[in-house]
C-alpha cells in the first residue's frame, strides 16, 4: 500500500488506500511526555489517549498531547520551529509523531511533501530537511520520496490534463508553487506568505483582537459582491495583496527559465489557506498579468485542506521516485553534487542515482551555464523513462496507452534543443520578413482589384440599362393591351353590380312574403299546441284529482271490511271449537248405535241407506244467508213421548262453511234421528 504524507507547520495528513477515494487522517505535530507526576492527573494522562513509548518514556501525540499539557499548565513539544524546515533537534519529535500517524507500514512507497525553493534570499537548502524526513520514515519502513507541496496539488487536481498546468498550495506560513509539464515539475519555488500573514496583516490594520479575526477567517469567502464587514474586507485586501505577490515572484521565476511561450495551461489551487473564492482571484490576476503563458481555467480543491496529502498518495501510487517530484535549484544541484554522504535512506546504487540525477536540471534553458543547455533533453529523456515505465503496467489498457502515446508526440513537438530553436528563431524572423512583404503585395493586389470590380459593377449596370429599356418598351405595347381588357371588364361590372341590385330588390320582396307566411304558420300551430297542451295540462290534473279520490275512498271502503273480516275470522274459530266437540260428541253417538244396533237387531245396511238419505235431503236444504253467519235450524219432535224422529236441517253459507263441515252437521242430525227412530220402535 502507498501513503502521502503531507508535513505541515499545524497539522499532520497521512492519506492512505484507493488514490481515487483516499483516507485521509490528520493529527496535530506535538508531543507531550507523561511522567509519574502526570499520571496522578486523569486529564494529562487519559487511558485511551494516543500515546508512544521510548526509552521508557510515554508520550502523548497530537491532540492528546495538548490537553495533556493543558491539565499540567505545560507546553507540548513540536517538531517545527518557526523556520520551514526541520533542524536535527527536531528528528526525535518528528519520529514520535510519524511512529503513531503512520500506523506501524512495512517496505510501503511514501511520498511526503516539502515546500518549493525559496522565491527570496532565504538562507536555507532542502537537502539537510529531507535527510532528517527520510531518516525517520526509513526507521518505520518505509521507501520515502520527497515531492513539492505544489506539485502535489497537480498530481490530486490535473490527472484528466495529464499533470500538465500550474498547482498552488496557500498553507499558514507559506505559499507553494509549481508548474508541470507531463508530471514532470518544470518550475517551483515558495514565497513566504500565508494564510497566517492575512490574518497578522488584517488584525494590524484594524487594530482587532486576533481572536475576532480567526474567527472570522474561519468562515470568509471571498465575494465582491457580498455585505461584509470591516474585518472581511480587511482579509479580502490581504488576499488580493498575497496573490499580487504570487503572481509578481511567477513572472521573474518564467522569465529566469526561459519558459517557452504561448503555451496555455490550467491551474488549480488548494491548501489550508485556500478559502472559497480565492480561485476567481487568482484567474483574475493571473489573466492581468505579463506572463509568458496564458491560463485557461482555474479550479479550487473540493476539500483544499486534504489535496495536498491525495496528491502525495496519487504520486506514489504512480510511482514518483528519487528527485523526480521535486525542482532543485542551481545551488541546490552544486551543493548535493560536493556532498560525500549519502541521503540516510538511499544505498549505495541509489546515492549513485542521485549523483546521476544531480547532473540534471530543470526545465530552463541557462545561456550563462553551458553545461546546462541539455536540461531540455535530460528532462525529456526523465519522462520517455517514466512513460515507459508507466505503459508496462498499464499494458493492458490501450486506451491509456494511446494517451501517453499522444502525449509523448506533443511534448516530442514542444521540446527542443537551444540550438533548433535559435534556429526557428531565425526562420520565423525570415517568415515574418516574407509575410510582411506578401502583406503589401496583398494590399496592392487588393486596390486594383477593387478597381476591377468597380468598373466591372459599372460596365454591368450600363448593359442592364440597355436591356431594361428593350424590356420596358415591349411592356409598353402590353400594357395598353391589358388597359383595353381592363376598361371591358370594367363595363362588365357595372352590368354585373345592376344585375346583382335586382336580384337583391327580388329576394328582399320574397324573404318578406316568405317571413309573413311563416309568422302565421308558426302562430297557428302555436295556437293547437297550446289548446291541446292546456287540455293535457287538465286531463292531467283531473286523472290525479280521480287518483286522489278513489285512493282515499277504497282506503275508508277498506277499513271496515277489514274488520267485519277479522270479526268473520273469530266466529270461524268459534264454529271450529264448536265443530271439534260436536266430533266427540259424534264419536261417542257412534259407539252407542254400534251397542244399541248390536242389541236391537238394527241392520247396518239400512242405517246407512237412512243416513244417506238424510245427507241428500239436508244438501238440498242449503239455503245462503248473509256473509260469514250461519242460521241452523234443528227440529227434533218430543223423543221420548211421542216417539217421532228430529230432523236436522241447516244452511250454511259457501263463504264460511265448507261442503265437508255441512255434512257432518248432516250427519249428526241423521244420527240423532236415526236414534229417535230405533228407539221408538
Amino acid at each position: 500500500m502507498s501513503y502521502g504524507l503531507d508535513l505541515g507547520r499545524r497539522t499532520i495528513r497521512v492519506a492512505r488506500g484507493d488514490p481515487a477515494e483516499p483516507i485521509v487522517t490528520s493529527t496535530a505535530p506535538v508531543v507531550f511526555a507523561i511522567d509519574d507526576s502526570h499520571r496522578e492527573s486523569d486529564a494529562a494522562s487519559p487511558a485511551d489517549a494516543r500515546s508512544v513509548s521510548r526509552d521508557d518514556t510515554t508520550y502523548a501525540i497530537g491532540s492528546d498531547a495538548i490537553d495533556a499539557a493543558d491539565a499540567v499548565d505545560a507546553t507540548p513539544r513540536t517538531p517545527f520551529s518557526d523556520e520551514p524546515l526541520l533542524s536535527d533537534d527536531d528528528g526525535a519529535t518528528l519520529s514520535l509523531v510519524l511512529d503513531v500517524v503512520l500506523e506501524s507500514p512495512d517496505g510501503e512507497q511514501l511520498c511526503y511533501t516539502v515546500p518549493g525553493a525559496p522565491d527570496d534570499d532565504e538562507p536555507w537548502s532542502i537537502d539537510d530537511h529531507c535527510r532528517l524526513v527520510e531518516s525517520c520514515l526509513v526507521e518505520l519502513g518505509v521507501s520515502p520520496t520527497p515531492i513539492d507541496r505544489g506539485f502535489a496539488v497537480v498530481y490530486d487536481q490535473l490527472e484528466a490534463d495529464n499533470y500538465t498546468g500550474l498547482g498552488v498550495c496557500l498553507d499558514g506560513e507559506r505559499t507553494n508553487v509549481t508548474l508541470a509539464y507531463y508530471g514532470v515539475p518544470a518550475l517551483s519555488f515558495s514565497i513566504p506568505i500565508g494564510d497566517e500573514w492575512v490574518r497578522d496583516r488584517a488584525t494590524a490594520e484594524l487594530d482587532r483582537d486576533r481572536a475576532d479575526v480567526r474567527r472570522a477567517l474561519t468562515d470568509f469567502e471571498l465575494d465582491p459582491d457580498a455585505t461584509t464587514g470591516e474585518i472581511q474586507r480587511a482579509l479580502a485586501e490581504a488576499y488580493d495583496d498575497l496573490v499580487e505577490r504570487l503572481v509578481d515572484a511567477l513572472g521573474r521565476r518564467a522569465v529566469e527559465h526561459e519558459l517557452e511561450r504561448g503555451l496555455s495551461v490550467p491551474v488549480a489551487v488548494a491548501g489550508e489557506g485556500a478559502v472559497d473564492g480565492l480561485e476567481y482571484l487568482v484567474g483574475g490576476r493571473f489573466d492581468a498579468a505579463a506572463l509568458p503563458f496564458s491560463i485557461r481555467g482555474v479550479r479550487r480543491a473540493d476539500e483544499p485542506a486534504e489535496s495536498v496529502a491525495r496528491g502525495a498518495l496519487a504520486a506514489a501510487a504512480a510511482g514518483v521516485d528519487g528527485d523526480e517530484g521535486i525542482v532543485r535549484t542551481r545551488d541546490e544541484w552544486a551543493s548535493s553534487d560536493s556532498s560525500s554522504s549519502p541521503s540516510m535512506s538511499e544505498s549505495p546504487d541509489e546515492s549513485e542515482s542521485a549523483t546521476a540525477a544531480s547532473d540534471r536540471a530543470t526545465l530552463s534553458f541557462d545561456d550563462e551555464r553551458p553545461e546546462l543547455d541539455e536540461t531540455a533533453t535530460d528532462a525529456v529523456d526523465q519522462l520517455f523513462e517514466r512513460l515507459g515505465n508507466r505503459d508496462q503496467e498499464i499494458e493492458s489498457v490501450r486506451t491509456d496507452v494511446d494517451a501517453v502515446a499522444a502525449a509523448v508526440e506533443t511534448l516530442e513537438r514542444r521540446t527542443a534543443s537551444a540550438e533548433s530553436v535559435e534556429s526557428l528563431e531565425t526562420r520565423l524572423e525570415a517568415l515574418s520578413d516574407r509575410v510582411d512583404d506578401g502583406a503589401d503585395d496583398l494590399d496592392e493586389v487588393a486596390d486594383a482589384l477593387d478597381d476591377a470590380v468597380a468598373d466591372l459593377e459599372e460596365a454591368a449596370k450600363a448593359d442592364e440599362v440597355v436591356a431594361l429599356e428593350g424590356r420596358v418598351s415591349g411592356h409598353g405595347e402590353e400594357l395598353a393591351a391589358v388597359g383595353d381588357e381592363v376598361s371591358d371588364l370594367a363595363d362588365e361590372l357595372e352590368e354585373l353590380a345592376e344585375r346583382v341590385d335586382a336580384l337583391e330588390s327580388r329576394l328582399a320582396d320574397d324573404a318578406d312574403a316568405r317571413d309573413e307566411r311563416v309568422a302565421e304558420t308558426v302562430r297557428e300551430r302555436l295556437e293547437g299546441t297550446i289548446e291541446d297542451e292546456v287540455a293535457r295540462t287538465t286531463a292531467e290534473h283531473v286523472s290525479d284529482a280521480v287518483d286522489d279520490r278513489l285512493e282515499e275512498t277504497v282506503n275508508d271502503r277498506l277499513e271496515p271490511i277489514s274488520e267485519r273480516i277479522g270479526a268473520q275470522a273469530d266466529r270461524l274459530d268459534t264454529l271450529e271449537d264448536r265443530t271439534a266437540a260436536h266430533d266427540h260428541r259424534f264419536d261417542r253417538v257412534d259407539a252407542s248405535l254400534a251397542e244399541r244396533s248390536t242389541s236391537d237387531g238394527v241392520s247396518a245396511e239400512w242405517l246407512e241407506d237412512e243416513l244417506e238419505a238424510l245427507r241428500v235431503d239436508l244438501e238440498d236444504r242449503r239455503v245462503e244467508d248473509d256473509p260469514g253467519t250461519v242460521r241452523p235450524a234443528l227440529v227434533t219432535s218430543a223423543l221420548a213421548g211421542a216417539g217421532a224422529a228430529g230432523v236436522v236441517s241447516g244452511g250454511v253459507t259457501a263463504a264460511a262453511i265448507d261442503a265437508g263441515l255441512g255434512a257432518a252437521v248432516a250427519v249428526a242430525g241423521v244420527a240423532v234421528v236415526g236414534t229417535a227412530v230405533v228407539l221408538a220402535r
